[in-house]
């Protein structure tokens, strides 16, 4: 049933857009035959059926559908699950596969699947409502999915779930007291969630093995364990979130790479944002506060935490046993704002710490970061140690501000006469900065852009700046300005060829 390939052939896309066209002009539903049923049945044909009453069902399956082409549509009606039955609600299935089914405008109470979906191409659950039971609405390798406008309430394991799909687009969706999973997408990839809530249920959102997942505009609180939890996945984007008051972590992402967190909200929780195991990832543009740990990475190496805003948190950054990691314009009020435990060659940058009880503190074995350009306004501003740790950048000759630093500036640049000694071993920063508030907004720019490599050698660029200069560099293969330009070439070199075969040329 998954198909998966290259850039389609320009010799393909006559046929394609004469498909695309037919499917169009001949919608599914208008084709289909109506049958009004009004009890449990097997639909073995295609045709569009409607149910016409409410029904109390004490049979393992009530409506059973074998046959492609089938539009089940409840007329808004309720399936109760009877003491003596309700295993299945909708059970859709046939082993040899099925394709365009819809299930619409149907309430299931009880069942211990409301609605269940296997291998089934292009389908579309819409206008649905369970309550009680196990699970609410479920897909096993299904390809081409539309979820949308759905409630599931009290059931004792997963609200929504999907495993195995590829090609899915999931919104409006409302999960509340669901004791395992909100939305859980396990093995699946190319799946768009957007607009939906989870509230008062184990996991949130729960994603596993998945892949080119985003995750938009959606809410995920008080919850007993994750807002969402990202395991083992790769490409997963998730914006505008709000992570309100859940249990444990607003957003915990493990062993997974290649994951943005942007532009989201995080109030409440035990961490806000924790990677662990977490590699090549962004955490950008958010807000988080009054948590236990704002930013928690634990084992993790290139990432980066950028432009984020923390207040209200116990401690604000913290970073154990990881590497190469750049935390930059980031602005932390309150708590201990910058923690490092055996923490290597990561860099601290451009940061604005203020009515904060600690600054920035490298502990244990943190060895070879590279801290410079940041203000810090605390009751103890610095504490160092580690090992071969720059307080200061060698390149741009300039180090920190300290709200406690009493140096003089003699020459009055800007630069402290005097080192500013950070305890317990006296680390220096020969180059204290006298006042923040004198750095132009230019001069700052052009030190960002002198960030180069990092202590370990490895290129610093900001996040942004990496993503314009690859969106930049890209050629769309199939765009009408490419097509046409390889078409003229092929002209111009035919005519060459022709008026040197005459002697012309």
């Amino acid at each position: 049933m998954r198909k998966r390939g290259g850039i389609m052939p320009v010799r393909s896309l006559p046929i394609f857009l004469a498909i695309l066209v037919m499917g169009v002009i001949t919608p599914h539903s208008e084709s289909l035959a109506v049958n009004h049923i009004s009890a449990c049945t097997i639909i073995d044909e295609p045709g569009y059926y409607v149910l016409d009453s409410d029904l109390l069902v004490n049979k393992t399956k009530c409506i059973e559908i074998k046959s492609s082409n089938v539009v089940f549509d409840g007329g808004n009606h309720r399936m109760v699950a009877g003491p003596f039955g309700g295993t299945y609600g909708v059970f859709v299935y046939h082993e040899a596969g099925l394709r365009n089914i819809t299930v619409k405008d149907t309430s299931f109470e009880n069942w211990v699947y409301g609605v269940f979906l296997r291998d089934v191409e292009k389908t579309s659950v819409y206008d649905v409502k369970t309550k009680g039971g196990f699970f609410g609405i479920y897909f096993s390798n299904v390809e081409n999915l539309v979820l949308r406008d759905s409630k599931v309430d009290d059931v004792k394991k997963i609200a929504f779930g999907l495993e195995g799909v590829y090609k899915a687009e999931l919104y409006n969706l409302q999960a509340k007291n669901a004791t395992e999973n909100g939305i859980l997408l396990l093995n699946s990839e190319g799946v768009s969630i957007h607009d939906s809530v989870v509230e008062e249920s184990g996991f949130g959102f729960y994603l596993k093995n998945s892949k080119d997942i985003i995750v938009n505009k959606c809410k995920s609180a008080f919850n007993e364990k994750f807002g969402v939890y990202i395991y083992n996945s790769e490409n997963v984007e998730v914006l505008g979130l709000q992570a309100l008051e859940n249990k444990l972590d607003g957003i915990k992402v493990y062993s997974s790479e290649n994951c943005r967190i942007y532009g989201s909200e995080f109030l409440g929780n035990r961490v806000g944002i924790f990677f662990e195991g977490t590699k090549e990832s962004k955490v950008i543009d958010n807000t988080i506060s009054n948590s236990e740990n704002g930013i928690f990475l634990s084992n993790s190496r290139n990432n980066h935490i950028t432009s984020n805003e923390l207040s209200g948190n116990k401690k604000g950054i913290i970073s154990t046993s990881s590497s190469y990691n750049l935390f930059n314009s980031n602005r932390i009020s309150g708590g201990a704002a910058i923690s490092f435990r055996d923490t290597f060659s990561s860099t601290i940058t451009d940061n604005w710490i203020e009515n904060a009880e600690k600054g920035i503190f490298l502990m244990g074995d943190s060895q070879r970061n590279l801290i410079y350009l940041n203000y810090i306004f605390a009751e103890r501003n610095t504490y160092d140690e580690g090992k071969g740790n720059l307080w200061y950048s060698p390149d741009i000759k300039k180090g920190n501000y300290y709200s406690d630093y009493e140096g003089s500036d003699a020459y009055g640049d800007g630069i402290g006469d005097q080192d500013y000694l950070i305890p317990p071993k006296n680390v220096k920063d020969i180059y204290p900065l006298m006042n923040p508030l004198k750095m132009e907004k230019k001069e700052i720019e052009e030190e960002k852009e002198v960030l180069g490599e990092d202590a370990g050698g490895k290129e610093t660029t900001t996040p942004l700046q990496s993503e314009q200069k690859m969106e930049e560099s890209l050629v769309d293969f199939q765009s009408f300005e490419f097509l046409f330009g390889i078409a003229a070439l092929i002209v111009i070199a035919t005519l060459i060829v022709l008026l040197i075969r005459d002697r012309i040329l």
